[in-house]
């Protein structure tokens, strides 16, 4: 009796300690948890503040109207200026610096959807571990959410006021090249008609032969210049400001202002020399031949280009094949699947009576959440992909941005087996008969199986399009990963969805961040034989179950245990 008066003590303080460490075991976790959501709140809401002030101030940027080039009217005896090179050296920079904008404003716009993502994860963790009520978790979820579709709608429309001031630059670009070549051209035929006169003067006062000779080659550029078959600098000039007016250039007149001032200096040019050439004929008795008149006008062959560029000119071909059979087949892809619906799905609810018993009630079996995935595409993720269609380097970041929209693949792709396996057992020759009735190409399954290809079509044309990207250029890799991701998920939900007997309910888990089959081993019974064991980790839990098949082979796991 003395005995178990002095042990009971013992084993209470034992309990006791035990429970104390448990405690402050759970309290310190909370403490860390707490710590991290109010970190990532923090990182959130600062982020998200930082980034809409700075869409706010590309917006009202992109919005002004400016001249970059400085378009002045044209003075034909004004020579060609070096601040002229300057001015459309100038404006190429601008360029490059806006291509740069709008890269940094994708990628904070990026981080700011990350950093909410992150808050989000915290706060789901949070109401898991102290049992907050999901009306509250649900409040915030909203709030965010909120704060994400604000962003995401500045963000279009600086995307929008970008791409119009990009295109001003570019024609900006444009007309200071233009100008540079028409003072260019003005300055060619003034020196040109001075030599002209040095020539014609020594030819009267009786210089060489030589000089007579050049006096009429000289006098016959007019004809050289347009002689038909051989086209020149001035046709070329004329072609491209007609080109640039066409298209509706916003300095169509300056550029009508200088062709007039290029035609008005070589028609004075070409009318001042007709009395120098027949005088310069009458001297000598020769006529010179159109010929030679070509050749001594022949301009000089511009030099081959470099590797470079030519590596550079195949790379944006590619990208623009890339693109636009990516949007290409999207459009088709929207097609089908609503084809998919109008034809096959409506058809079983419209005429039920038809419809084998077996599947009578069962559309969502057969075909999924595939009227989900079918609106998202036609409504919002097309639109967008057409955003990008002449900066392909940036589409990455639109899968970026409606990662979590593709989430609903995995809903699809862990349902399709049951699909499958319903359809080949009872439709019979049902969707065989309404294929026919319909006079579609193609028959259930090819349309079914059509979500599954897409993501793997994405996959494959984001890796083509990284290829002709420099690296780290744009989002493509962080695009890539997205869909990449997309099947990993599908496979962790589906063997998910096989777990039996959890007493913690599966979609309070969160993500699966691992599953997988692993042998485990009883340390205090290390001698016997691991045991086969289906681990699935989650950020706060870490499952094991048996994996066991029913009588018709399908497999399934039951819950053993778990660990905090």
């Amino acid at each position: 009796m003395k005995h178990d008066n002095t042990t009971t003590p013992i084993a209470t303080c034992r309990e006791i300690s035990e429970e104390v460490t448990e405690r402050w075991q759970r309290l310190v976790t909370c403490a860390e948890e707490r710590h991290k959501l109010v970190t990532a709140s923090l990182n959130f809401y600062k982020t998200a503040e930082q980034v809409c002030s700075v869409l706010d101030s590309l917006e009202r940027e992109y919005r002004r109207d400016e001249d970059w080039c400085g378009s002045s009217a044209p003075a034909a005896d004004e020579p060609a200026a070096p601040a002229l090179v300057d001015k459309a050296a100038q404006v190429a920079a601008l360029i490059v610096k806006h291509g740069e904008q709008k890269e940094a404003f994708l990628k904070a716009c990026t981080l700011a959807r990350r950093t909410a993502e992150t808050f989000l994860k915290y706060a789901a963790r949070s109401a898991q571990v102290h049992g907050q009520t999901a009306a509250a978790s649900k409040t915030h979820h909203e709030q965010t959410r909120a704060i994400l579709d604000t962003l995401l709608s500045q963000e279009n429309k600086v995307l929008e006021h970008w791409t119009v001031r990009k295109k001003r630059l570019e024609q900006c670009q444009q007309f200071a090249l233009f100008e540079r070549s028409a003072r260019a051209a003005v300055e060619w035929i003034r020196e040109t008609q001075e030599r002209c006169g040095a020539a014609a003067a020594a030819a009267v006062a009786g210089v060489a032969r030589e000089s007579r000779e050049r006096v009429r080659l000289l006098a016959q550029l007019a004809d050289g210049l347009v002689e038909k078959g051989h086209p020149t600098r001035l046709r070329l000039f004329a072609q491209l400001a007609d080109g640039l007016v066409e298209k509706g250039h916003p300095h169509a007149v300056q550029i009508k202002e200088w062709v007039a001032a290029v035609d008005a200096r070589y028609a004075e040019f070409s009318g001042g020399m007709e009395g120098g050439e027949s005088e310069a004929e009458s001297d000598s008795g020769v006529a010179a031949s159109p010929a030679s008149s070509h050749s001594a006008l022949s301009e000089p062959r511009a030099e081959p280009p470099s590797a470079a560029s030519d590596d550079k000119r195949r790379s944006t071909r590619r990208k623009e094949l890339i693109i636009r059979e990516l949007l290409q087949t999207e459009r088709a892809y929207v097609k089908d699947l609503e084809t998919c619906i109008t034809c096959y799905l409506r058809e079983m609810r419209t005429d039920p009576t038809s419809v084998p018993p077996a599947l009578q009630g069962k559309e969502e079996i057969i075909f999924g959440n595939i009227e989900e995935i079918q609106r998202f595409h036609e409504r919002v993720f097309l639109r967008e992909l057409d955003k990008y269609e002449t900066m392909p380097e940036d589409v990455g970041h639109c899968f970026v941005t409606w990662a979590r929209e593709f989430d609903m693949y995995v809903s699809y792709c862990r349902n399709k087996p049951d699909s499958n396996a319903l359809v080949v057992q009872h439709a019979g020759d049902y969707f065989e008969r309404v294929q026919h009735k319909k006079k579609l190409e193609h028959p259930l399954a090819a349309y079914l199986i059509k979500p599954v290809q897409r993501i793997t079509k994405y996959q494959l044309l984001l890796k083509d399009l990284q290829s002709c990207c420099q690296e780290g250029q744009g989002e493509i890799k962080d695009g890539l990963e997205v869909m990449q991701s997309v099947p990993k998920k599908a496979n962790d939900a589906m063997h998910l969805s096989l777990l039996e007997g959890c007493d913690v309910p599966t979609n309070s888990l969160g993500e699966v961040v691992l599953q997988e089959s692993f042998h485990v081993w009883d340390l205090r019974q290390i001698i016997k034989k691991g045991r086969e064991r289906r681990v699935f980790l989650f950020d706060l839990h870490l499952l094991l179950a048996k994996e066991v098949k029913d009588s018709h082979g399908k497999a399934k796991y039951i819950y053993k245990t778990k660990f905090m």
